[in-house]
């Protein structure tokens, strides 16, 4: 794409498909972009989102591609494209990992006993799910003592707006799930609680969402034995490939 003018009556391109204008969608690889008429595009089953990879075929008539159809790339599993991408980190970071760090992370996820529970929808200020949060943790509570838990808890953390008092109310549903949390003192020594907020949830800094969710107030009751070991993250956070070889499962468990 990088330099291309004029027209072409027909062509397939592999691209990305992003919006680089406000309601105009253009085609995007490694050497540049061309704008993308849809206006009569037929789109192939499946679900297209901004950002995606897609196979575009159509027609180039005053640098505009003219998509006629739309479809995915061929399928490929992911044994294939971890031998494309050898030892590439996806996460960021370190370009390679070197190829002894994965030995040694493939012997630690085999004698790593672990469990991570993700959670989403998480309204403290529901009693119906805090209710199910004592649940679930009781549950917890009684399984293999030896076990190492991860609780993800993922936002938005109110059902609704509150307003001027959006701030007082999500402190005051923090406070009810570490009362929760403080029943089950044997599950508090085990577990690792990770919170990550919605655009919908209050940020330490107004200007930019997705921060890590208003929490002066929750650490006057983290600061305790029930949440002690917390971690409070940014909307964009990932679980890394270096924690474990295998992938997460990306199944969500609701509370409500």
């Amino acid at each position: 794409l990088c330099g291309f003018q004029g027209s072409l009556k027909s062509t397939v391109i592999v691209g990305m498909m992003s919006q680089l204008k406000h309601h105009t969608f253009h085609l995007e690889d490694l050497t540049g972009d061309i704008e993308m008429n849809l206006t009569d595009t037929n789109f192939q089953p499946g679900l297209y989102v901004e950002n995606m990879i897609v196979m575009v075929e159509g027609f180039v008539s005053d640098s505009v591609l003219h998509a006629t159809t739309i479809g995915f790339p061929p399928i490929e599993s992911a044994e294939q494209s971890l031998n494309h991408l050898d030892n590439m980190d996806l996460f960021g970071g370190q370009k390679e990992i070197q190829e002894l760090n994965l030995n040694e992370l493939s012997q630690l996820e085999q004698t790593f006993e672990a469990m991570f529970i993700f959670l989403s929808d998480i309204f403290l200020d529901s009693s119906k799910v805090l209710k199910a949060l004592n649940c679930l943790f009781d549950g917890f509570a009684e399984n293999d003592p030896s076990q190492v838990l991860f609780f993800v808890f993922a936002g938005e953390f109110l059902s609704e707006y509150y307003g001027i008092q959006q701030a007082s109310v999500l402190h005051d549903g923090f406070k009810a799930l570490a009362d929760i949390v403080a029943n089950y003192p044997n599950l508090t020594k085990r577990a690792q609680f990770i919170f990550i907020p919605s655009s919908a949830d209050a940020t330490t800094i107004v200007t930019f969402c997705g921060c890590a969710i208003q929490i002066k107030s929750a650490k006057l009751y983290i600061g305790n034995e029930s949440l002690s070991n917390s971690l409070f993250v940014s909307q964009n956070c990932c679980f890394s490939r270096r924690y474990c070889i295998s992938n997460l499962s990306e199944q969500l468990l609701h509370a409500e």
